[in-house]
C-alpha cells in the first residue's frame, strides 16, 4: 500500500506542450494581476496494475501569482491533503513525503502559467533530504540522489505535472469545431530509450460566450511503429546487462507499450483560466517485474482564482 499511494502522489504522467495555432473563435490570454491568488485542487484516481481497487487522493494548494516581463512567478503552498479511509498513518506519511516536493515551492512560468524553473531547487533538494533524513537516513540519501540529479527545469517538468495539464489548455486560439493535431516526441514512459513520437490534437467543442464558459478537448496516443522502436531499445539494454545473469528480467515476448491521454477542460472565456480539467490516461505498461500491465490514471484539476 504504501509504494502504490507515493506513486498515486507523484503521478507518472509527462504531457508535450501545445502547438501555438492561430485561429479565431477562442483567442482568450491569460493576464493576472499582481495579488492574484488560486486555489489549485488535483485528485488522483489510479486503478490497474499494483492497484487492484481504485484508489483515490486529493491534494489542495494555494498559489501567490506575480505577473513577470515573461510570464509570470508562482509561489505554491499545499493547504490540505486528503487520503481513503483504509490509510494508515504510515502510508499517509509516506504519500506526503512524496508530494513534500510542491508542498512549498516557487517556480518561473511562462505566459500560460505552465512551470518553466524551480527557484533555489539546489535549496529545495537539501531541505527535502533533510527532512526524510530526520525519519530515515537511508530515506535522506535517496531523495538526495534522485532529485539532486534533475535540473532546476527538468523539475519543474517532473514535479509540476498537474500544472502542465491546466497550462496547456490556456492561452490556444481555436476555431468551433475544428480538430487540430500535430507531432510531438515524448519520453518512453518506462524510463528508457529514445523519445517516442506521438500525436496530439486540441479541439474547440463548444463556446458559450453567454455563459461566458468553453470547453476545449485534447488527445494524446504514442506512433505504434516509434513505441516499438523505443522498446527494443530498452530491450536490448537490458539483454546486453542481463548476459551471464538470469535474475535480470526481460519484458515478455510482443509486448507493445501504449498510452493514450485524453483531457476535457472548461474554461472561463473572460480570463483564459482552465476551471476544471478531467484528464485520463490509459497505459499498457511494464512492472518491476517485466510483467505487461493495464493501468488508468485520472485526475480531475479545478483553478479557483480567490483574489484580486
Amino acid at each position: 500500500m504504501r509504494l502504490r499511494l507515493i506513486a498515486l502522489a507523484l503521478g507518472l504522467t509527462v504531457l508535450g506542450s501545445p502547438p501555438a495555432w492561430a485561429a479565431a473563435d477562442y483567442a482568450t490570454i491569460l493576464d493576472l494581476p499582481k495579488g492574484t491568488k488560486i486555489d489549485f485542487t488535483v485528485q488522483r484516481t489510479r486503478s490497474g496494475g499494483s492497484f487492484p481497487q481504485p484508489m483515490t487522493a486529493t491534494f489542495r494548494y494555494r498559489q501567490d501569482i506575480e505577473p513577470t516581463r515573461k510570464g509570470y512567478r508562482v509561489r505554491q503552498k499545499m493547504t490540505g491533503a486528503e487520503f481513503p479511509p483504509e490509510v494508515s498513518p504510515a502510508e499517509r506519511a509516506s504519500a506526503e513525503q512524496a508530494a513534500a516536493s510542491a508542498a512549498d515551492i516557487t517556480y518561473e512560468a511562462a505566459a500560460d502559467l505552465s512551470p518553466l524553473r524551480v527557484e533555489d531547487w539546489k535549496g529545495l533538494v537539501d531541505r527535502l533530504a533533510t527532512a526524510a533524513g530526520a525519519r530515515d537516513d537511508r530515506l535522506g540519501e535517496a531523495t538526495r540522489r534522485a532529485l539532486g540529479r534533475m535540473s532546476p527545469e527538468q523539475a519543474a517538468q517532473a514535479l509540476m505535472r498537474e500544472q502542465q495539464m491546466a497550462a496547456s489548455m490556456q492561452n490556444v486560439e481555436l476555431e468551433l469545431g475544428l480538430s487540430l493535431s500535430e507531432t510531438q516526441d515524448v519520453p518512453n514512459p518506462l524510463g528508457g530509450g529514445p523519445p517516442i513520437a506521438s500525436t496530439y490534437s486540441i479541439r474547440l467543442e463548444s463556446l458559450g460566450k453567454a455563459a461566458g464558459r468553453a470547453v476545449i478537448t485534447t488527445r494524446q496516443t504514442l506512433d505504434p511503429e516509434s513505441a516499438g522502436a523505443s522498446v527494443k531499445a530498452v530491450v536490448e539494454a537490458l539483454a546486453k546487462q542481463a548476459r551471464g545473469d538470469a535474475a535480470v528480467p526481460l519484458p515478455p515476448s510482443g509486448f507493445r507499450l501504449e498510452r493514450t491521454v485524453e483531457c476535457r477542460s472548461v474554461m472561463d472565456v473572460a480570463t483564459g483560466l482552465a476551471l476544471s480539467t478531467d484528464c485520463t490516461q490509459l497505459v499498457t505498461t511494464l512492472n518491476e517485474a517485466m510483467q505487461s500491465v493495464r493501468q488508468t490514471d485520472r485526475w480531475v484539476i479545478t483553478q479557483t482564482i480567490v483574489t484580486p
